[in-house]
């Protein structure tokens, strides 16, 4: 696949032949801070749920009902590996003080059954 991204389809089947699928940040060469400073839009989520206590306004629920067997190693190896991919999946809001930032979590997270 030179020259672009392998799409889900391609790695699902990488993992249904129990080959190991390591996923890449976007530049891994770059250099890591602790937090960092939130983009505007952020920063205006941050301020009305500051306001209102606290909302699921912005969470959205999905529930699936699957029929048949789950493998649970490969999802959660699919699960994982979505983690690690998209920094936005592991960005939580903290004060440092009173100002906002966003931390991004480490990518080596494993999910616990």
């Amino acid at each position: 696949m030179a020259g672009s991204s392998p799409t889900p389809l391609w790695r699902a089947g990488r993992a249904h032949r129990g080959e190991r699928i390591v996923a890449r940040c976007a530049d891994p060469g770059r250099a890591r801070m602790e937090s960092y400073p939130l983009s505007n839009a952020q920063a205006r989520i941050w301020v009305l749920a500051q306001m209102e206590g606290g909302s699921a306004a912005y969470q959205h629920a999905l529930v699936l009902d699957l029929e048949g067997s789950l493998d649970e190693a490969h999802s959660r190896t699919a699960f994982e590996t979505l983690i690690a991919r998209h920094e936005a999946l592991r960005t939580a809001f903290v004060t440092d003080g009173a100002i906002p930032r966003q931390k991004i979590h480490p990518a080596k997270m494993s999910i616990s059954s």
